[in-house]
């Protein structure tokens, strides 16, 4: 079954999988059978015991490992504990391989929202196109003509289109995961050094230096709780330099309304006073009217502040050639000096005139 067809230049291709039952899984049923097996012969054939706990011991290291390999290959969970499908329909989950130097492959959930199936893979969302039949990723209306976001978009949202934009494109905020001990602690002990450590662990218990043994698995668990303790600590210090929410002003509903910054969503009309100034930029910002110096050093290395002018319809007006008129928006290169962009620092604003 041939991969589906990803139109992204970071994924390499997704193939669909139908997650199995637990009694269907090829690390549970094909080795109980071998297990009940071993012990049946064992009563029946009134065979030797040693060789019963060898072959029974061998067994079960090999489900182990099977169960091990899972967490080092996606390639072999999806092998293990997943079946291919072609029809969307059917899958449950997305076996995603990127592009080489642009992350490792995962095995993610599939999700339905109003009808639209898609999935998160590196905290970017992928939907599927029925047209196209293949997944796309979730694009922001920044490629619009430039007429439309000073002529248009300056009608600001309604409640009911905020809470169809929030659902499709979440919180404005970043997002940080903090694992639990547990899972984290999971993870450093299915790596494959501490695999194999645990192997030879097994092994040196079967000769008379059970005790040293025991006593290298409790020094091994040790440094890896103390691993794990260590990269929390590094993590609830990333999560605190976040920005934290602070109130702006957005047009909805026809009307001024203050909101948090994590709440705002694309096409919103916000208000930047002066009142924020050396805040970060909550959200990459087209700006409409007015003036705003800000520092993109956290972006470009540049100490030195940049001014920031209005997108305004006589600037869109005095363009002399029509294809230039009705041009898309280009907020990453020709249009940038009118965008003031997220986690910038905002040194001082201009409100325009009345």
């Amino acid at each position: 079954m041939s991969p589906m067809r990803c139109n992204e230049k970071a994924i390499t291709q997704i193939m669909l999988l139908q997650k199995r039952s637990l009694w269907r899984r090829l690390d549970v049923l094909p080795f109980l059978f071998v297990h009940f097996l071993v012990v049946g012969l064992h009563f029946v054939a009134s065979s030797s015991l040693f060789w019963t706990l060898l072959c029974l011991g061998v067994s079960l290291s090999l489900q182990l490992l099977s169960w091990l390999a899972q967490f080092w290959s996606t390639r072999f969970d999806s092998f293990m504990g997943y079946r291919l499908v072609s029809d969307v329909n059917l899958c449950t989950h997305v076996h995603v391989v990127p592009r080489p130097h642009h992350g490792r492959s995962q095995i993610v959930a599939l999700k339905r929202l109003r009808g639209c199936y898609f999935f998160e893979f590196q905290h970017r969302r992928y939907e599927f196109d029925e047209s196209k039949q293949c997944f796309l990723k979730l694009r922001y209306p920044d490629e619009k003509p430039r007429s439309f976001y000073v002529r248009e978009a300056v009608r600001g949202l309604s409640s009911d289109d905020v809470a169809k934009k929030l659902e499709r494109y979440r919180a404005n905020k970043l997002q940080i995961p903090m694992p639990s001990f547990w899972e984290l602690y999971k993870e450093q002990v299915t790596a494959p050094l501490f695999a194999f450590q645990l192997f030879c662990v097994i092994l040196w218990c079967l000769d008379e230096m059970w005790k040293y043994s025991l006593m290298t698995l409790v020094m091994m668990l040790s440094f890896e709780a103390t691993v794990v303790r260590s990269r929390q600590r590094s993590l609830r210090e990333l999560r605190g330099m976040r920005t934290r929410p602070y109130p702006v002003l957005a047009l909805r509903d026809g009307k001024w309304q203050r909101v948090f910054s994590d709440q705002l969503v694309p096409l919103d009309i916000v208000s930047i006073s002066p009142s924020v100034e050396g805040v970060a930029v909550p959200c990459d910002i087209l700006l409409l009217s007015g003036r705003a110096v800000v520092n993109e050093a956290l972006l470009t290395g540049e100490s030195v502040p940049l001014m920031k002018e209005a997108l305004s319809v006589e600037a869109c007006d005095s363009m002399q050639e029509t294809d230039q008129r009705d041009r898309e928006l280009q907020p990453r290169s020709l249009d940038k000096l009118h965008v003031l962009f997220g986690g910038t620092v905002l040194l001082q604003c201009e409100n325009p005139s009345k």
